[in-house]
């Protein structure tokens, strides 16, 4: 689907597109339960999916940016996995030092 829509096909275009737009109308309504909205804040993107794609790489910045105007987006510079491990050896390190 990706190389082909990097190689022109409208249908996969189309079809990219529809999912770049479902991500950010997501990206929108958790910005607005965290009421992110009226000043600028940072929009991390992260998975398999990125950087596979010319096309939809453009798409989701597209996206993003006509649906949450004060985003500032950028990929992650820290895979997710590592910030998990990272608050993970922080919580165990502060229940190893609580008094039982």
């Amino acid at each position: 689907m990706a190389a082909a829509a990097d190689a022109g096909n409208a249908v996969a275009q189309s079809i990219l597109r529809g999912a770049a737009e479902k991500l950010a109308a997501i990206s929108y309504r958790l910005a607005q339960s965290l009421k992110l909205l009226q000043a600028p804040f940072p929009v991390g993107k992260t998975g398999g999916v990125i950087g596979r794609s010319r096309f939809f790489d453009r798409a989701i910045d597209n996206a993003l940016c006509a649906t949450l105007a004060n985003a500032i987006i950028t990929p992650l510079q820290v895979q997710p996995a590592e910030v998990a491990a990272w608050i993970a050896l922080q919580l165990y390190g502060n229940r190893a030092g609580a008094a039982p």
